[in-house]
């Protein structure tokens, strides 16, 4: 009995009688496709066509999607005038005048297909901005958020550095963001962040912004018609 390799096939078609048209030879051509791409799938190659995809999908770096909102607070300009206002705020032991006041609501969301034990990353405010309060909410109590450079109202930072314990996918953690500008008429910068880790982070749109290119393609598209 023949020995048959399923690794490859080759067909040959002979046509008798006249010579063969142009026709003949494109009807020829998708046979022998199809008996070679039967072969093919027969003999695994689709299926390690399919393994390195599914290898390359878990060993791409990973997606860390983050999300930043301002809410400004308290700004006290009083417009030309002279005059200007505090806000005077207090930890329980120290009492701080400002005279502005954003809050940065910060999600960081795994969007990946990794779970990881504990995930370091940091935020860096833009340089005239500081910190004194951070409040962070986290899925469960099973999710626990370490903060690796405390800030305080006395001793307020730039550069904010966190462990998220654990981090696995679809895991959300927010952050609440305390922040004073320097500059009374300045508006806060966004932070940047930033992490040891090999993964991708990437801005997802606020619910603002996604509502607002809705209608902006909403506007485009009547005025076209």
């Amino acid at each position: 009995m023949p020995n048959v390799s399923r690794g490859c096939s080759l067909s040959l078609t002979f046509v008798a009688g006249r010579p063969s048209r142009p026709q003949d030879r494109h009807r020829m051509d998708n046979t022998q496709a199809i008996q070679i791409g039967a072969a093919l799938v027969g003999g695994g190659a689709m299926g390690s066509v399919i393994m390195a995809a599914v290898t390359h999908f878990r060993s791409r770096v990973q997606p860390i999607g983050y999300r930043v909102q301002y809410l400004k607070v308290f700004q006290g300009t009083m417009g030309s005038s002279s005059l200007q206002t505090y806000l005077k705020i207090s930890d329980g032991q120290h009492v701080s005048n400002f005279d502005n006041l954003f809050i940065a609501e910060i999600d960081v969301d795994n969007k990946g297909n990794k779970d990881f034990d504990a995930f370091s990353f940091g935020m860096t405010l833009s340089r005239t901005n500081r910190a004194f309060f951070v409040e962070t909410k986290s899925p469960d109590r099973h999710h626990t958020v370490q903060h690796d450079s405390p800030v305080q109202l006395q001793s307020p930072l730039s550069d904010l550095d966190f462990t998220l314990k654990p981090f696995n996918r679809g895991d959300r953690y927010s952050f609440k963001v305390f922040v004073t500008v320097t500059s009374i008429r300045d508006a806060p910068g966004p932070p940047k962040l930033s992490s040891r880790h090999s993964v991708k982070l990437v801005e997802i749109p606020t619910m603002k912004e996604v509502l607002m290119d809705v209608a902006l393609e909403t506007i485009k598209h009547v005025s076209i018609r």
